[in-house]
């Protein structure tokens, strides 16, 4: 699994260009930097075995694009975390389970269902 390193801020609005004008970050960006909306739907069993194990489920839609995403436990400090993360893209908002690694698939229970609270 690839490694997701995280950097999680708490800005106003007016300080977004500041930051984004950092020579550190400049030099970390990829891409230019853009405001998008996007919408996180997490799944797991009634029973919540993947967090018990450490893993988050979810699929992301951003525009018409839907990406599966699986996140295995991880650390966190002072803002900054780090934790492994496969993606998938799919055609459509349908959880693909053939795609997760197979210990994964082992812990979940067929009825599969998103969590209650969808994040917009």
């Amino acid at each position: 699994m690839p490694k997701e390193i995280e950097l999680k801020l708490i800005l106003r609005e007016s300080e977004i260009p500041v930051v984004m004008a950092m020579d550190w970050l400049k030099a970390k960006q990829i891409i230019p930097w853009t405001k998008k909306r996007f919408v996180s739907t997490y799944y797991d069993s009634p029973e919540q075995v993947l967090f018990e194990h450490g893993y988050v489920l979810r699929i992301r839609q951003i525009d018409d694009q839907f990406i599966q995403t699986l996140k295995s436990a991880g650390t966190s400090s002072d803002g900054l975390s780090q934790r492994e993360e496969d993606e998938w893209p799919l055609e459509e908002d349908r959880l693909d389970l053939r795609l997760l690694p197979v210990e994964v698939r082992r812990l979940l229970d067929p009825a599969v269902k998103p969590r209650d609270d969808k994040i917009v």
